[in-house]
């Protein structure tokens, strides 16, 4: 017989308390890791795609994250860490070009209408919009040899009309040429 124990009735109490605690911890630290707000690095799921005849875009961040995966509001999402890109027009002429913005389709993406976004200038910028189904979000005409600096900021929004659980988000840029 144990010494600690007096009887087997103690001993069968202390190991009860003891699963109780143990899985109680167990459960107290698995929903804190889950329901930690999450900072997604979504550079893997980004493509940059220049097709813009000499026009190009450059990524002046060292890289492209949905700061908050999960929805918040507008106020939060102006607080967000811009990412910063430049576009350079190496032609002897002035250029228009397009960013364009896309989420792609089918699967368990997020829907183009879930993502809220500012672009500006600088990164004071507080133009709110709502990510359209053609993904246009900047269309600027350059001078020639000419370079411009953007800041964008990108977030969930927090009205969704879509369920949002188990999706996932993935996008292309893509600058494009208007030829006129």
């Amino acid at each position: 017989m144990n010494k600690v124990f007096k009887t087997k009735r103690e001993q069968l109490i202390f190991r009860y308390i003891s699963t109780i605690v143990f899985t109680s911890l167990f459960l107290i630290l698995s929903s804190v890791f889950i329901f930690l707000p999450k900072k997604a690095n979504l550079m893997g799921a980004f493509a940059f795609l220049a097709n813009a005849d000499g026009v190009s875009f450059v990524p002046v961040s060292s890289d492209l994250v949905l700061e908050k995966a999960y929805p918040i509001t507008d106020k939060q999402g102006l607080e967000v860490e811009p990412f910063v890109f430049e576009i350079q027009n190496k032609n002897t002429t002035a250029s228009k070009v397009q960013v364009i913005f896309q989420t792609g389709e089918g699967g368990n993406r997020l829907s183009q209408n879930s993502i809220k976004y500012t672009i500006g200038e600088s990164e004071s910028a507080s133009d709110i919009q709502v990510l359209s189904e053609d993904g246009i979000i900047l269309e600027v005409e350059l001078a020639a040899n000419d370079v411009k600096r953007y800041y964008l900021k990108f977030w969930v929004q927090d009205e969704q009309k879509e369920d949002i659980t188990g999706k996932y988000f993935q996008a292309t840029i893509e600058l494009k040429k208007i030829m006129e």
